[in-house]
This record gives structure tokens, C-alpha cells and sequence, in this order.
């Protein structure tokens, strides 16, 4: 998909199983095209580089593990926690973001939101780094230097297994994406999970609270809860 807006650059980026880009409406065709060609050409050099980083892994041996909902990758992240940095943390959570963050901390509710992109089929070194890096925003917010330093005690190569997240989550994101376009009827998103670390509270249900914007103004008003798997 090709759309024009008033911005000065061109700018594209990989969604699922397509390509968007974004060109000025001010320039003329042919720079348009030429636009449009070099962002394509880069864009799939960028996936191919993606994809090849993944498959290396894979013919190499490397364990990928599965932690398809919070009932299992919940567990994986409350041990991790109390064997490395010892937070405390209020519960995990499993989101579905595909072209923004691949996790996230709110130092404030300290809650952690996992995509499943970044949490299925994935080395283990990689998600272990990925969910040390959020762990380590309960002491620094920033990306500081003691923030890395203090990610560095855990995963000497975080470098390493920050490409390694990456690649994997949009490769995720890209075969997901692929399989949806094939399926008619494809299943709606299903709801998002919670995997409470905080001490038991009465039980609610998740039923109404499916995007993100609406569990976040019900957390901001609410205690640690048990929620409920559905």
C-alpha cells in the first residue's frame, strides 16, 4: 500500500504480510516511483536479513520454546525474576503488538506486557534478555549506562540477543500475518491474558476488557487483582 501526506521524506515499514509506505504529496511522479522502489527494495533486504537470522539459528540447533499464554510463560517469568534481579512485580501479561514494542514495563503498575510475537518459537537466550530488559526498567526507566550495566550482569551479549528478539518477532509477526490473509474465516484476536503475581483478590472477569486503552484506565483505578484465565 502506497499513501501520500504533506511530510517532507519518505518513509515505509514492514506490517504482517505487506509492505505500507508513506511518500510527499508534493513530489512528482517520478520521484514517487524512485521513492517507492528504493523503500521496497530495502524494506524486503531488511525482512530477508531477518529471515536468514532465524533460519541460522534453527539449522544450527538452537531450542526455540513456547509460551503461547500467561498460564506457562507467567511461571518462567516469576522464576527468572526471583533468580536474577528480584523485583517486585505485580503481575505479566500477553499482548499482541506486532510493529511497536515487543515488551513493556510500567514502572508505575509494574506490570509487564509480553507480544506473543516476541514469546513463541523463539530461542530462549533471546526471550531470557528481552524479559531481563524490562525487569531492569524497575531500577532505571531510562536506557542509561548503569541500565545497560546492569542488563550486562545478566546477558554479557544482550547485543546479540536483542537482534535475535527482533528478527524472530518479525518473522512471527510476518508468518501470522500470512496465514490470516489465507483463512476466510479467520478467528477474531483473542482476549488478552493475565498472569497474576500480586496475593489473591476476588476474582474478575476478562471478558470486557480487550484492547489495551480499556485495561489500562480499569488498572489505574483498581488494586492487584486474581484475574481469571479464560
Amino acid at each position: 500500500m502506497v499513501a501520500a501526506d504533506a511530510r517532507k521524506t519518505a518513509t515505509g515499514q514492514i506490517k504482517g504480510d505487506h509492505i505500507e509506505l508513506i511518500v510527499p504529496s508534493h513530489w512528482s511522479n517520478r520521484f514517487k516511483v524512485e521513492a517507492t522502489a528504493s523503500l521496497i527494495n530495502r524494506l524486503q533486504k531488511q525482512f530477508t536479513k531477518a529471515w536468514k537470522t532465524v533460519s541460522h539459528h534453527i539449522n544450527e540447533g538452537t531450542c526455540l520454546v513456547r509460551y503461547p499464554t500467561v498460564a506457562t510463560l507467567g511461571p518462567y517469568v516469576k522464576t527468572l525474576n526471583e533468580t536474577t534481579m528480584q523485583q517486585k512485580l505485580a503481575r505479566v501479561r500477553l499482548g499482541h503488538a506486532k510493529f511497536s514494542r515487543l515488551a513493556q514495563m510500567n514502572c508505575k503498575t509494574r506490570v509487564m506486557t509480553v507480544s506473543m510475537f516476541s514469546a513463541v518459537d523463539v530461542p530462549e537466550t533471546a526471550l531470557r534478555y528481552l524479559l531481563l530488559h524490562e525487569l531492569a526498567h524497575l531500577t532505571y526507566a531510562d536506557h542509561s549506562k548503569r541500565f545497560w550495566a546492569l542488563v550486562g550482569q545478566y546477558v554479557p551479549d544482550y547485543k546479540l540477543q536483542s537482534k535475535l528478539i527482533q528478527a524472530f518477532h518479525q518473522v512471527n509477526v510476518y508468518h501470522a500475518a500470512a496465514c490470516q490473509t489465507r483463512l476466510k474465516n479467520a478467528q477474531a484476536r483473542p482476549p488478552l491474558f493475565d498472569y497474576p503475581l500480586a496475593p489473591a483478590q476476588p476474582t474478575t472477569d476478562l471478558d470486557a476488557w480487550t484492547t489495551d486503552d480499556e485495561w489500562d484506565e480499569f488498572e489505574a483505578e483498581q488494586e492487584p487483582l486474581q484475574l481469571q484465565l479464560l
